[in-house]
């Protein structure tokens, strides 16, 4: 009997402490009233057929519909900045700013004809001296030096962070002894850029972007 009372009295207490909480002016039937949370599935907001989700980076634009209406596409970015050397500066904003969607590796393999989804200013990299900026994700090391590394434009982590489109990172190999592990932050990669769908065996494309590396510095603070 004695439990009972005090875990009554304890409800009545605690019904007390909501009630002081409750914002001045704000009644229970203004609560019931206010706005449900719109739960979206992912891939429906972008309208038409659903297509895969395509993560924005802060200052990057979000996905827009096409001249149809159909989407989503990337905006535009302004291009690669060129230095005294002829060298270019490329960002993500540059290397992702059109939507690439997986290809069936069936249709591949049976050589199926399917449109370049490429644009004709990315393919125009190849070949070209490029410095890009991204966050290190080590694939090979030996002794102590990373060898083989994904180049993202985002830092990975367990509980933390996004996955990159195709279109969202680059597979770097280091030419000489090895870089030194910068595990935050952004990396600035020197190097050959290769562009283009590499395939593995069974028809899957394994990578767009290709580097060989020549030089990693740590990127801006």
């Amino acid at each position: 009997m004695k439990i009972e009372v005090v875990m009554i009295a304890a409800g009545l207490a605690l019904t007390g402490v909501l009630i002081a909480l409750e914002p001045p002016g704000v009644s229970a039937a203004d609560l019931k009233a206010a706005e449900p949370v719109v739960v979206v599935v992912r891939g429906q907001e972008l309208g038409g057929r659903v297509q895969p989700y395509v993560p924005s980076s802060a200052g990057a634009a979000g996905p827009t519909a096409d001249a149809n209406g159909v989407g989503p596409t990337r905006a535009k970015s302004s291009g690669p900045k060129v230095g005294a050397d002829g060298t270019l500066f490329l960002t993500f904003e540059d290397l992702a700013s059109y939507t690439y969607e997986h290809p069936d590796p069936k249709a591949i393999k049976e050589g199926v004809e399917r449109p370049q989804q490429i644009p004709a200013e990315i393919l125009a990299l190849k070949g070209k001296t490029v410095i890009v900026e991204g966050h290190m994700v080590p694939v090979s090391v030996k002794k102590g030096k990373v060898t083989l590394f994904v180049l993202s434009r985002y830092l990975e982590g367990c509980c933390f962070g996004q996955p990159a489109m195709m279109n969202e990172w680059v597979d770097v190999e280091m030419q000489g002894e090895g870089a030194e592990y910068i595990p935050y932050g952004t990396i600035l990669c020197t190097g050959v850029l290769d562009v283009g769908e590499q395939l593995d065996e069974y028809g899957y494309v394994r990578s767009i972007y290709r580097l060989k590396c020549t030089k990693v510095e740590e990127g801006k603070k």
